[in-house]
């Protein structure tokens, strides 16, 4: 967030507002209306604005600031501290790291009245109080909406419990399996959103967390629904992040959420019948094995870094056991290679060509990848062959990898590449570093050498003039 900071005096500031056609600043939201009285407008009729005027001023001068944290106070705190800004102020040298003059930039502290608006940003040059400061009118205004504009989205994903309420008061109830319930969706979501208590339409589960950290800062806000992937329908919480979380907020995160949904508004929820076509429900969004995870990175981070190190085909990569993994030798044996056919699922089968039946030499980037998986399959109970499954346990559909890897390109605004890609660029790595063209082909699992040369043909082309330019040099 850039604003102007004034430093001719230390608590002095200029705001002006533009109108051009129908079209206002932000700050139109300070017009206070009342119907117009025969007498004219009145006070509470007009534009208010808390600031100073400077008496002949000769020049508004205004340097670049970065806000580097911005801290909520209640306005008593603040009234003080704008009354004595001169005073050793514990925000201030608590914050000291925040605030700092570097490239013609001053990256400065910003402390605003949670409950009025009005903020101070300040540079204190290392002192405990505020030796540069320009009061900024509806500064909470301007830092909301600046977090709105570069917001991301982060979602964890949780198992859902499911009953169905019996037909007769003294049979039990009937649990529903998570694919079952997938025609529930949109049924769950409704009765989630009617449920949502007013105070919580802004921050949703954040509204309770109240700790005044860097978590509360960063996670703007956090909402709970329920999602159908691959066929399974699953709790979701989605939060909106502004900045990044550390390892340790997020799992401080993850946390709260975890107890929000166990014992708070889960609690509450999984006592409230939801109608469906079938019958009331109810639905719990915790679970006893506590197999939370960041919904939709595990394990296609994994397998699509495997693609890019290794060179293997997305089916191959799919289609890998564990029995196929040396870790002892940093070996792959590629046997097989998966596929999906409607009606008959995801099943193996031989791969490609008989040369792509091959043993590829992995580093220890790879081996630390497929350790991580073997790790991530033990915390969620998964017993299977597969080295790339479902939360579940089942083995990956190829397809879901290709959407995965769509959606990560668009997210990030990445130039457009398929999956595949990633095996090309692997192949020109290779090429690069002068590996001899066999070698790169056995990798591939081409059928004979002339393949890879005809595909990167190009690539040696670029080789072979940068050799005759070495060559001209030498000579």
């Amino acid at each position: 967030m850039l604003v102007s900071l004034k430093t001719e005096k230390p608590i002095g500031s200029a705001f002006f507002i533009s109108k051009e056609r129908d079209d206002t600043h932000v700050t139109a939201i300070l017009l206070k209306r009342k119907p117009k009285t025969n007498g004219g407008m009145s006070m509470n009729e007009k534009l208010i604005i808390n600031t100073n005027l400077l008496r002949k001023e000769p020049e508004f001068k205004t340097y670049t600031c970065v806000v580097e944290k911005a801290v909520p106070v209640p306005t008593e705190e603040f009234e003080r501290l704008k009354h004595a800004p001169m005073c050793n102020n514990h925000l201030i040298s608590e914050n000291l790291n925040s605030m700092w003059y570097g490239n013609g930039v001053h990256h400065c502290l910003l402390i605003y009245d949670k409950q009025q608006g009005d903020g101070l940003l300040i540079e204190s040059e290392g002192a405990p109080y505020a030796r540069y400061a320009q009061f900024i009118p509806n500064a909470k205004l301007l830092y909301e909406n600046h977090m709105q504009t570069h917001l991301q989205e982060l979602k964890f994903c949780c198992p859902l419990e499911i009953n169905r309420e019996p037909e007769c008061w003294n049979d039990e109830y009937e649990e529903i399996s998570s694919y079952e319930a997938s025609v529930y969706e949109s049924e769950i979501n409704r009765f989630i959103e009617d449920f949502t208590m007013p105070e919580e339409k802004e921050r949703g589960l954040m509204n309770w967390y109240d700790k005044g950290n860097s978590v509360d800062e960063k996670v703007r806000s956090a909402f709970m629904s329920v999602e159908g992937r691959d066929g399974e329908l699953v709790g979701v919480i989605t939060a909106k992040i502004y900045g990044q979380l550390t390892e340790e907020e997020l799992e401080e995160f993850r946390l709260y959420c975890e107890g929000q949904l166990s014992d708070g508004v889960g609690e509450s929820l999984e006592q409230r019948p939801i109608k469906t076509p079938d019958g009331d429900i109810y639905v719990s969004f915790w679970s006893s094995d506590e197999s939370w995870s960041e919904c939709g990175k595990y394990p296609y981070t994994e397998l699509l870094t495997l693609i890019l190190f290794t060179g293997m085909r997305r089916g191959e990569a799919c289609g890998l056991e564990w029995e196929d993994i040396n870790l002892e030798q940093g070996s792959i044996t590629v046997r097989r290679s998966s596929y999906y056919l409607p009606g008959l699922g995801t099943y193996t089968d031989t791969p490609k060509t008989k040369l792509s039946k091959r043993i590829i030499a992995i580093n220890e980037k790879v081996i630390n990848i497929l350790l991580s998986v073997r790790r991530r399959q033990s915390e969620l109970g998964i017993v299977s062959k597969r080295v790339f499954t479902y939360r579940n346990g089942k083995p990956l559909n190829p397809s879901s990898v290709t959407k995965y890897f769509h959606n990560f390109i668009e997210e990030h605004d990445l130039p457009s590449c398929c999956v595949h890609t990633l095996r090309h660029t692997n192949a020109s790595l290779l090429i690069a570093a002068k590996t001899p063209i066999t070698t790169v082909a056995g990798r591939l699992g081409h059928s004979t050498p002339e393949i890879t040369l005809r595909l990167y043909a190009h690539q040696m082309s670029e080789e072979n003039k940068k050799a005759a330019e070495a060559i001209e040099k030498m000579l």
